[in-house]
């Protein structure tokens, strides 16, 4: 069943009885002028979320959905400009400070990062949060996403083709 997408005086409301996340999320787009990057796989979604800053009812909306998102421009309480989202994944991604081999992870146990679990997000380094300035941070966290995404492809690729 479609569900009611309005967004009126700043605020968004959305009323689901077992829609398609993807359709909801295309509504929000086509209301707001938002561009969505990364949508996929779909859900079924049930509730009323809203009303409220578009932000807030977009997380509400995508929590537990299986995916990983950052929202980008929109701000003073506006829809954002762009909405990326990436897939989590059963399997933990690497951590960028693991080590590569077994040998290396039994002699360095306690330099090493505790593993992330499934559908974790990597807080970055300090280093890659050195910028002060809103956009370039918004652009690094993007780039961050989009090699986890492609990271995650390779790792879905290893398994479904094992060698």
């Amino acid at each position: 069943m479609p569900a009611t997408v309005t967004l009126a005086n700043g605020k968004l409301t959305v009323t689901a009885q077992n829609s398609d996340l993807t359709a909801i999320l295309e509504q929000i787009a086509r209301t707001s002028g938002m561009n969505i990057e990364g949508l996929g796989k779909s859900t079924r979604v049930f509730g009323v979320y809203g009303p409220g800053n578009p932000r807030d009812v977009l997380t509400d909306l995508l929590a537990g959905s299986g995916y990983n998102f950052v929202m980008l421009g929109g701000g003073n309480g506006s829809a954002p400009a762009k909405l990326v989202l990436t897939e989590k994944t059963a399997a933990p991604l690497p951590s960028a400070n693991a080590s590569s081999s077994r040998a290396d992870d039994a002699d360095n146990d306690a330099d090493d990062e505790e593993p992330l679990g499934p559908g974790a997000i990597p807080h970055p380094s300090p280093q890659l949060m050195d910028s002060t300035d809103p956009e370039t941070r918004a652009q690094q966290n993007l780039e961050r996403l989009q090699q986890m995404h492609e990271r995650m492809i390779e790792q879905q690729q290893q398994q479904d083709n094992p060698q």
